[in-house]
């Protein structure tokens, strides 16, 4: 219950650290040339980091009056990699979602070029693969060894 907890603190933190730092930004951007930045992506890796380095302060503190235990920070990491992997499924699966059905008459018809198709190879193994970490994720935390 501590790691769900302190996730959701940390992600509402980051949000806010990283609107905040994002609209400042954009703000320098249009008033200093110099400041600018080529593109949308480049300028949200660049406050992605500075805001992590932020809350990175701001949490050495914390941790110095709760220390948690490292075991939570392992399962709030856990959460986050479950989390965006989860996010990356969705999105593969929803954006091509309306192509395969299209395309299930030619894959019905064995037409190879499907089977190795990335995208496809993604929706099938990425399902798998999840399982199995959490396989044995589960059985390490039951072995007590996170």
């Amino acid at each position: 219950m501590q790691s769900i907890a302190l996730l959701f603190g940390m992600v509402i933190i980051n949000l806010i650290l990283f609107i905040i730092l994002f609209s400042l930004a954009i703000i320098l951007a249009d008033s200093f040339n110099a400041l600018r930045i080529g593109s949308i992506f480049t300028l949200s890796m660049w406050v992605i980091v500075l805001s992590g380095l932020i809350h990175y302060l701001i949490f050495r503190k914390f941790q110095e009056k709760f220390n948690l235990p490292t075991t939570v920070l392992t399962m709030v990491e856990y959460y986050i990699q479950w989390i965006l992997i989860y996010m990356t499924i969705y999105q593969v699966m929803f954006d091509t979602l309306h192509k395969v059905v299209k395309e299930i008459p030619d894959i019905l018809n064995l037409d190879l070029s499907y089977l190795i198709n990335p995208t496809y190879l993604i929706i099938a193994i990425f399902p798998a693969l999840i399982a199995t970490w959490i396989t044995i994720v589960l059985y390490k935390v039951y072995k007590k060894d996170i």
